[in-house]
């Protein structure tokens, strides 16, 4: 069932001044009642959607994670090379276009746990796909897949982390041109 209008208006409400709040202070110097105040709510409000700040950051890193491995998802195993730029390009646009974007967190202080979690779980959908299409996960091709895959995704997840908003678009394109040129995925 889907929710109702108001209570995804009111949860993109707190995870918007969420992000704003990561901007000035460590998630552990966050207030309950800095973050009600500033999304003009009430802290029964906050209750309602979550225990505390950091079932708010869970909830915002598994809506992140979820959704960029749904885009990753859509690709046949074979073409998560090849395509990354598209790839890649798309979950830019989407969580990384502004400052204020979910994906923003991951270069925040305090939200490294944010950047392990997307590491793994976008090196697990990937390595899923090829799993499913045959690979034998004690095998030298999945050894030589995981390390490359593992390679290309932290050169991913360093753009995201360390470039500003304007620059990650052009970062991004050099990181998938280079993966794509210089590595080549075993088959299955």
């Amino acid at each position: 069932m889907a929710e109702d209008r108001r209570v995804r208006k009111t949860k993109k409400a707190i995870q918007d001044v969420f992000c704003e709040l990561t901007k000035e202070k460590k998630l552990n110097e966050i207030t309950i009642k800095e973050l009600c105040a500033r999304a003009d709510i009430n802290k029964s409000t906050f209750y309602l959607h979550y225990r505390d700040i950091y079932n708010l950051a869970d909830s915002i890193q598994e809506i992140l994670i979820r959704d960029v491995c749904s885009i990753i998802d859509e690709y046949p195993y074979d073409e998560t090379i090849r395509k990354a730029p598209e790839i890649w390009k798309r979950i830019a646009d989407t969580y990384f276009k502004d400052s204020n974007d979910l994906g923003m967190l991951m270069q925040r202080q305090g939200m490294q746990s944010l950047v392990r979690e997307f590491e793994r779980a976008v090196i697990d959908t990937i390595m899923k796909k090829f799993v499913d299409a045959g690979m034998k996960e004690n095998s030298e091709a999945f050894f030589q897949h995981h390390l490359n895959v593992t390679f290309i995704i932290n050169g991913y997840v360093g753009v995201l982390r360390e470039f500003d908003v304007s620059e990650m678009e052009a970062a991004m394109l050099e990181v998938s041109t280079v993966s794509y040129t210089h590595l080549t995925l075993p088959t299955t």
